[in-house]
């Protein structure tokens, strides 16, 4: 019979329809580094502050993407796109793309169960209200852009990415995704991979006209408490782009 299941460690991990695992390795309190159980939580697993970006900290789990429904039509339908970039993510490893629903499709099931992709704001999406996060999630909703440590980001392209701790589950992440002005520019998978290597929070701005082209306009990480921290050594002053 084909070969199923692999061990690493002395943990097993059953192969996928694509004969793959994935494993996930941890800086354990002496040091050193060891194999996580796969069937682990992921907030149980750790969360590895500058190591990683914020998508490859839930990556391990069950993940749904959801985008808000809030605004207008048009909002809506561009938030759904952009639900949709990210939730193609995990195809570049060949694998299927994350499911992708509505705000208001999102079951108490899946709250429990699921590490969240959140697309949208405190006005667009109903997930995303009456919540406290390290964010003004509700200072974007009312056009006002965002705020991140002094500085504001209010451009077309502007968006916000940051996973926290999920304040609607257990033992679940949120990866919140708001763009500035209600809807933000699609960008590629390829890009969207990029951007998964970066910080525990960052804010990018895309250009409009090329899916290609992203910058990262400030990021930092959240100290040991959840606490917002700039990146170590870094400036956040941002000189204004201008696309040609």
């Amino acid at each position: 019979a084909p070969l199923r299941i692999i061990a690493l460690e002395q943990q097993r991990f059953e192969l996928g329809s694509n004969n793959t695992a994935r494993a996930t390795f941890l800086r354990g309190t002496n040091g050193l580094w060891q194999v996580a159980a796969p069937s682990a939580p992921p907030a149980l697993r750790g969360k590895r502050h500058g190591l990683s970006g914020p998508l490859w900290d839930i990556n391990p789990g069950r993940c749904l993407a959801a985008y808000g429904t809030g605004g207008s039509a048009q909002e809506t339908d561009q938030l759904r796109r952009m639900a949709g970039a990210v939730a193609r993510l995990d195809a570049t490893w060949g694998e299927p793309s994350w499911p992708v629903v509505a705000d208001t499709a999102v079951t108490e099931q899946d709250r429990q169960n699921c590490n969240l992709i959140l697309v949208g704001d405190a006005r667009t999406h109903r997930l995303l209200r009456n919540q406290t996060w390290p964010f003004d999630l509700d200072r974007i909703g009312r056009g006002q852009g965002i705020r991140v440590l002094g500085q504001t980001y209010d451009q077309p392209g502007d968006v916000l990415h940051f996973l926290y701790p999920s304040p609607i589950g257990s033992n679940t992440y949120v990866y919140v995704v708001a763009p500035a002005r209600g809807s933000g520019s699609v960008v590629s998978p390829e890009t969207s991979f990029e951007t998964a290597t970066w910080s525990d929070w960052f804010v990018r701005r895309a250009s409009p006209d090329d899916p290609e082209r992203v910058d990262r306009l400030a990021d930092g990480v959240f100290d040991n408490n959840w606490q917002l921290q700039p990146m170590p050594g870094k400036s956040l002053d941002v000189t204004p782009m201008n696309w040609e």
